[in-house]
C-alpha cells in the first residue's frame, strides 16, 4: 500500500499561488493494483539556493473505487478554487465518475457529482483522458469514450442546484459525427465549446466539432472531417482571435489550424513531422502571447524518443 501519487497521465495545472495540481492513475492508500489513484499538489520551496531544490508533494485525495478509480484527465477549477475531475473507472457501476474537491479547514473534501452508467437514459461511460471544463455559472462539461444511445460516447453537462447535481447528455455521438473521444473540450468567451474525435466522422478518420448554446439547448456541428487515419487525440487550444489549433497522428503526425470566417472554417496544416523532427504528437499544444506554438511529439527526433518543438507564425 502506498500513499504518494504514481503514474500521472494528465497535465498539471498551475495555480496563482505557484502550486501545481494534478492527478495520478495509481497511488494512494487503496490497494486496487497499485492504488486507485490520487489528486495531488506540488508546492515549490520558499527558498532555493541550488538547482536541485525539490518541490513538496501533498496528496489531497486518495480514491477508493466507490468514489472513483484511475483518474487520467486534467483538473479544472471554478472561481472559488474548487477542483473538478473525472475518473476512468469506479463509481456505482465501475464506468467512471465526475467529482469535486472543496477546500475546508481540515483539508479537502471529495464529493461524487455523478457516476456514469446509472441514469435512466443512456448516459456516457468511461471519461478517458479528457478532463472536464467549468463555465462561469459553475456548470461542468466533458466527454466520454463510450456509452450513449449509439455506444460511441457523449458530451455531458453537470449542473449544480440547491438539491445537488444533475447530469444532462448534451450530445450523443453516432459514428458519422464522431465518437470515441479521449480528448477534452475548450470553451470560448461566447460559451461555444470545441472538441475532437480520433475516429468516426464523415470518412471515419476523426473530426473537429463545435457545440453552441441556443435558446432550445445546444447546437452541434462538425467543423472539419479528416481525410486520413490518425485523427486528433489531444484537446484543442484557442487563441485570442478564435483560431483553433491541434495535432494529428497520420503518418508521423502534424500540427493544424482552423480559422473561422464568413464562409465557414478554413483548415491549414502548419507542420508535417518527418520523423527526424519528431513523430506522433498525442498531447495538447500551448501558445504564448506572440502566437508561438509549443508541444511535444512522443517519438522521432535525433534519438527516436520524442521531441519538444516550437512553431512560429
Amino acid at each position: 500500500m502506498r500513499s504518494e501519487a504514481a503514474s500521472p497521465f494528465g497535465r498539471v495545472t498551475l495555480r496563482p499561488d505557484g502550486s501545481l495540481y494534478g492527478t495520478s492513475y495509481y497511488g494512494g492508500w487503496e490497494t486496487c493494483n497499485g492504488g486507485c489513484g490520487t489528486v495531488y499538489r506540488l508546492t515549490p520551496p520558499t527558498v532555493c539556493s541550488t538547482l536541485q531544490c525539490m518541490w513538496t508533494e501533498s496528496v489531497l485525495f486518495s480514491f477508493n473505487h466507490a468514489d472513483g478509480m484511475y483518474p487520467m484527465g486534467d483538473l479544472a477549477f471554478d472561481l472559488a478554487g474548487n477542483i473538478y475531475g473525472t475518473t476512468y473507472f469506479g463509481g456505482k457501476r465501475n464506468m467512471g465518475t465526475v467529482y469535486e474537491l472543496t477546500r475546508s479547514e481540515n483539508g479537502w473534501t471529495q464529493s461524487g457529482l455523478f457516476s456514469f452508467g446509472t441514469g435512466s437514459k443512456p448516459d456516457g461511460n468511461y471519461p478517458y483522458r479528457a478532463g472536464p471544463i467549468v463555465d462561469l455559472a459553475g456548470n461542468v462539461y466533458g466527454t466520454t469514450y463510450l456509452g450513449g444511445q449509439y455506444g460511441v460516447g457523449t458530451l455531458f453537462q453537470i449542473v449544480p442546484s440547491e438539491h445537488g447535481w444533475t447530469e444532462n447528455t448534451v450530445h450523443t455521438f453516432a459514428v458519422y459525427d464522431g465518437g470515441g473521444s479521449d480528448s477534452g473540450l475548450v470553451m470560448d468567451s461566447a460559451g461555444n465549446m470545441y472538441g475532437t474525435s480520433p475516429a468516426g466522422g464523415m470518412w471515419g478518420y476523426g473530426n473537429v466539432y463545435e457545440l453552441s448554446p441556443s435558446a432550445n439547448g445546444w447546437t452541434f456541428q462538425v467543423l472539419y472531417n479528416f481525410l486520413s487515419p490518425g485523427g486528433p487525440m489531444a484537446s484543442l487550444i484557442l487563441d485570442s482571435s478564435g483560431n483553433l489549433y491541434g495535432t494529428t497522428n497520420f503518418g508521423n503526425g502534424s500540427v493544424f489550424k482552423l480559422s473561422p470566417g464568413q464562409a465557414g472554417w478554413t483548415y491549414t496544416e502548419l507542420h508535417t513531422f518527418n520523423g527526424q523532427d519528431g513523430a506522433w504528437p498525442v498531447s495538447s499544444l500551448i501558445i504564448d502571447s506572440h502566437g508561438n506554438l509549443f508541444g511535444t511529439a512522443s517519438g522521432g527526433g535525433q534519438y527516436g524518443y520524442g521531441v519538444v518543438f516550437e512553431i512560429t507564425p
